[in-house]
């Protein structure tokens, strides 16, 4: 079997920039939690306050959930237990089929739908294609980190070609008195 390539780009490994990455969720995370908590500004412009409740309700339980994902990431890259990758791909895949939504209706919609000026649909679509290029550049990281773990550990649990194992005896071999 040919070695694994664990190169990323630069300098760094795919273990290291699993870690960055999983380290970068959870302080991106915890930032939004506190400014939906507790700075008023996040949220001012929806009219209604059990609006304006409900949505600092939901905001926090996405990032909360994004929060406790990217801790799951980063103990699978310190235990190195590949399943623990996957709540972390599975949200970064959510997130990324919502946002191609949204960047799909600001680009259909943007200027009659949601009444805003050219400049500023121009700038919320490139924001959300930069959020899309990054996120599936670390998405398929992890992913190939987690690919490249489950191969190493299945290649520890397997026995190396050079060792025969022998079947266990028959039962007529075995002497009992």
């Amino acid at each position: 079997m040919a070695p694994m390539n664990d190169g990323y780009c630069f300098c760094l490994t795919l273990r290291s920039a699993t870690i960055i990455i999983g380290s970068i969720n959870c302080i991106q995370c915890l930032g939004l939690i506190v400014c939906t908590s507790f700075v008023p500004a996040c949220i001012d412009n929806i009219p209604e306050e059990n609006m304006k409740i409900a949505t600092k309700i939901l905001i926090n339980f996405l990032y909360l959930t994004k929060l406790i994902a990217s801790t799951l990431l980063l103990s699978s890259v310190v235990m190195k237990i590949p399943s623990q990758a996957l709540p972390w791909l599975w949200t970064q895949t959510i997130e990324l089929i919502v946002v191609v939504i949204i960047f799909i209706i600001v680009l259909l919609f943007g200027t009659t739908m949601f009444k805003l000026t050219s400049t500023m649909s121009v700038s919320l679509l490139v924001l959300f294609g930069l959020h899309i290029i990054l996120s599936l550049f670390f998405w398929i990281n992890v992913l190939t980190y987690r690919e490249n773990l489950i191969d190493v550990l299945r290649q520890i649990q397997t026995p190396q070609e050079g060792l025969s194992i022998s079947p266990p005896p028959a039962y007529e071999d075995l002497h009992y008195e």
